[in-house]
């Protein structure tokens, strides 16, 4: 059932049934039980997609070990706990830790499963998001051009790690101002997630978001407020308000009404942000540092359009920048 719940994006539901499980199989079976090591495992990623990276990491760094002493340090499960421990680390912002993690896991999956098992692909988008994390956009693309190409002959054209190699193969192309080449990679992207996910699962969520940046980056402001209006409703039910990806989502929200110099309906939505970002996140987090410097620029806008277009590239520049940040999760103050 907490399987299922996971699937299809009802992170909460899934951490209702397994809390109580993981606790009941500590006490029943044992801390070392490879049925408690897997449903511990389970349980972290969920605290993972609920934004709830600490919780997830203080379950990560133990199992690692213990699934090293039980199973090995080349099992496949071992290999799996330190890819999960690993995004962990991109999603508390500790960039390098994941390197030194994933670098070595990647030559250690490709020896022990094969160059194009499906866990090694994974390892490989993940250690390209994390080159993008750290600003080395030229690795990054080195690993990440033909992955989706791989990906697709191996798992399916839909599939959703397919899916999100080509996810981060267009936000990569966004890094290097290929607006276009993105845009080609991402409205199809959306259109599959629907498709195979479901229109309100996370991952689409995310591919929305994604695209509305492509588009408010073109200068097609009024296609990005469309996509990413309802995009900001369907997280705030989904995942709730104070969730990480919703205030990320309602910050691009700002910048594309910013863009269209409505300035008022800016201003609203910037200033209950910066309420819900202090409370659940913190002063010095960069999403209220954003909510700020926004409403900041707002205060005085620029009359002139040279000013205009200055301002509004350092407000792509922004968002791109947090979006950077929360690649494969979400940044925790």
């Amino acid at each position: 059932m907490a399987l299922t719940y996971y699937r299809v994006g009802k992170y909460r539901e899934a951490l209702s049934v397994q809390e109580p499980l993981v606790e009941t199989a500590k006490k029943v079976q044992g801390e070392k039980h490879l049925d408690t090591l897997v449903w511990t495992s389970n349980l972290a990623l969920t605290y993972s997609k609920l934004g709830k990276h600490h919780e997830a990491f203080q379950l990560q760094e133990p199992l690692l070990e213990t699934s090293k002493q039980v199973l090995g340090k080349d099992h496949p499960s071992t290999l799996k706990s330190t890819t999960n421990l690993s995004l962990t680390y991109n999603d508390l912002g500790e960039h390098q830790e994941a390197l030194n993690l994933q670098e070595p896991l990647l030559e250690t999956s490709k020896r022990v499963l094969g160059v194009e098992h499906p866990d090694t692909l994974r390892c490989m988008n993940n250690l390209s998001v994390t080159y993008r994390n750290l600003g080395n956009i030229t690795k990054a693309l080195r690993l990440q051009e033909t992955l989706p190409e791989v990906s697709s002959r191996i798992l399916g054209g839909r599939h959703p790690d397919t899916l999100q190699s080509i996810k981060v193969l267009a936000t990569i192309y966004q890094d290097l101002g290929k607006y276009d080449e993105a845009c080609l990679l991402q409205e199809p992207l959306v259109e599959n997630s629907k498709h195979v996910q479901g229109q309100a699962h996370p991952d689409t969520l995310s591919m929305q978001n994604d695209l509305a940046l492509t588009y408010l980056s073109q200068g097609q402001e009024i296609e990005a407020l469309q996509l990413q209006k309802c995009l900001v409703e369907t997280s705030n039910r989904v995942l709730g308000i104070e969730h990480f990806n919703t205030m990320l989502y309602t910050s691009v929200l700002v910048k594309i009404y910013i863009s269209l110099k409505r300035w008022e309906e800016a201003k609203s939505i910037c200033n209950n942000l910066l309420a819900v970002t202090k409370q659940a996140l913190g002063d010095g987090h960069p999403i209220n540092m954003s909510c700020i410097e926004m409403l900041q620029q707002m205060e005085n806008p620029p009359q002139n359009s040279s000013t205009f277009k200055a301002m509004l590239c350092w407000i792509v520049l922004l968002a791109l920048g947090l979006i950077i940040c929360v690649m494969l999760g979400n940044i925790q103050g």
